[in-house]
Order: C-alpha cells, then sequence, then structure tokens
C-alpha cells in the first residue's frame, strides 16, 4: 500500500489514520452499533481496529528542498483556498434552496396529531425518536423544525424552489400547526399533552427540565417568523411560553465547571430564551431582569 503526497514529508504516518478511526470509524460505529454488539464487544472491536492499522507502513515520497529554492516548491492550498468568497445574496440563495430541498424530508417527517387541543385548534408535530414526547427527543426535533418551516415561508416564498411534492400550503401548515402542538403541549399552558400524558418545559427552579430553554428558543422563533399571522391568544400562549422559561432562568444558580464539563456550552444556550424574551417583548415589566 502507498499513499503519495507531494511535497509533504516522511512524518505523514499512519499517526493521521489513528486519529481518524478513533474520531470517526470507531466512534460512529460505537454511536451506531452498539446496542446491537453491546459496549464491551465495541471496545474490543475498536482496539481491533486501531492495533491493524497502527501495523501498517505507509511509505511517502519526501521532496528536498534545497536552500534558497523555497519558492520554488508548488503549494496544493495557493491559489485554490483564498479569501474571496461568493457574493453575499448567492450565498443566501443557496442556504435558502439547501433548507427548501430539505422539505421533502421535513413532509415525510411530519404528522398530523389526531386530537385537537383544549381550544380547538388543529396540531400537528415532527417525529423524533420520541415522537410528541416531553423529553429532548419529543420536543427538540419539532420545536426545531417549526422554525425553518417558518422560517421558510417567511424568507423563502418567490425564491425558491420547492421538491415535488411539496407545496407552500404544506409548508405553512407544518409550521403553525407544529408551533401549535409546542406551545399547546408547554407546562405554561397546558391544553393538551404530549404522547405520555405529560407536559414539556420548565416554569420555575423546583419545576424544570435540563435543555428545556434550548427547545423554548426554536418555539420562540417559528413564532416571531409567523408573528403577523398568529391570533391574540396564540401570541398570548408563546409569552405564556417563553416567560415560564425565563422565570425558571431569573431562578437557578448559573452553573460553573473549572476542569473537565466547563458549562461554556450550557450557559450559551440558556441565555437564548431571554434574547428570544427581549426581542419579543422589550416593553414588558420584566425586560430590565431579562436582559
Amino acid at each position: 500500500m502507498e499513499l503519495v503526497f507531494p511535497g509533504w514529508g516522511r512524518n505523514i504516518k499512519y499517526k493521521y489514520l489513528l486519529c481518524i478511526i478513533e474520531q470517526f470509524a470507531c466512534w460512529n460505529l460505537s454511536c451506531w452499533f452498539i446496542v446491537d454488539i453491546g459496549l464491551e464487544k465495541m471496545e474490543k472491536l475498536k482496539f481491533k481496529l486501531l492495533f491493524a492499522i497502527s501495523c501498517l507502513v505507509i511509505p511517502v515520497q519526501a521532496q528536498t528542498i534545497a536552500v534558497g529554492a523555497e519558492n520554488a516548491v508548488t503549494s496544493p492550498t495557493e491559489g485554490v483556498v483564498t479569501s474571496s468568497f461568493i457574493n453575499e445574496s448567492t450565498m443566501k440563495g443557496d442556504l435558502l434552496q439547501m433548507l427548501a430541498n430539505f422539505m421533502a424530508y421535513a413532509k415525510n417527517n411530519y404528522r398530523d396529531a389526531v386530537e385537537t387541543n383544549g381550544v380547538n385548534e388543529a396540531c400537528g408535530y415532527f417525529e423524533g425518536e420520541n415522537p410528541a414526547g416531553s423529553n429532548e427527543q419529543g420536543v427538540r426535533p419539532n420545536a426545531d423544525l417549526s422554525m425553518i418551516c417558518a422560517f421558510l415561508c417567511k424568507y423563502g416564498k418567490d425564491k425558491i424552489t420547492l421538491p415535488s411534492g411539496v407545496t407552500w400550503e404544506d409548508v405553512n401548515k407544518m409550521a403553525r400547526r407544529s408551533l401549535v402542538f409546542a406551545y399547546s403541549t408547554h407546562k405554561a399552558n397546558k391544553l393538551r399533552t404530549c404522547a405520555g400524558g405529560d407536559y414539556w418545559g420548565s416554569t420555575s427552579k423546583s419545576d424544570y427540565v435540563w435543555e428545556s430553554s434550548l427547545w423554548a428558543m426554536s418555539v420562540a422563533y417559528s413564532a416571531y417568523f409567523q408573528y403577523d399571522s398568529l391570533s391574540d391568544a396564540q401570541k398570548r400562549y408563546v409569552y405564556n411560553l417563553v416567560k415560564a422559561e425565563c422565570d425558571y432562568e431569573l431562578e437557578r444558580a448559573i452553573p460553573t465547571g473549572y476542569s473537565g464539563d466547563t458549562k461554556a456550552e450550557e450557559n450559551g444556550w440558556e441565555t437564548n430564551i431571554l434574547s428570544c424574551a427581549l426581542g419579543l417583548y422589550p416593553n414588558d415589566a420584566l425586560a430590565a431582569r431579562w436582559f
């Protein structure tokens, strides 16, 4: 087996493959198949694979550079990786179209709820690992996809092409009904239950769910993108949800860590719902505390 990397030195050996195997192959295999073969077998397979790769000898073509001739060496990135990017409008258009293409998957993943909520509003949800559940695997996929559909409805019409079998009526319905399901099943509103007969979200430091503020952020964005078409009652339900999540944020102790889990990421996404609250309700009596 021979790999040739022009312009690279002999130090390019199997250690790079070890890194790739360790962080890609083994990690993904353990994530996908650990349930089927078990943790112990997965670890044994991992180390056997690493040992086999480490035994490979990969000769590479060394390149000797004479003193004073450094500029004669051909760079694989010079002229290829530059500071010149596509213009902003083209990038936005490409990103919008990528989201539009994704709608084929979103529609296939969406389900209308059999029952309405307590005020007779039609609901629907996007299926996660726990369809319509009250945990992350149920709430987060629904909230995130609701946000994406609402975003496309607000900014994508007349700019992108939806995939075959998907209409703007579909996207608008998915955005609205998934939003209704999200605020209806939150503890602040309790207009209907999740699949397990319970509710999701945080309302105080004595009644909270880890990470719910992150899911609530996506719900808030979905509501914002649809705000002009929401009824006053629907806006109130969204407000109740956002305020409840912020009530928890105002009461809880901010976590810190000095080694290992620093809580930096957690603190980052915990503040998002406070920012959403300020953006949606800047004149609220609690705005100063949210800030």
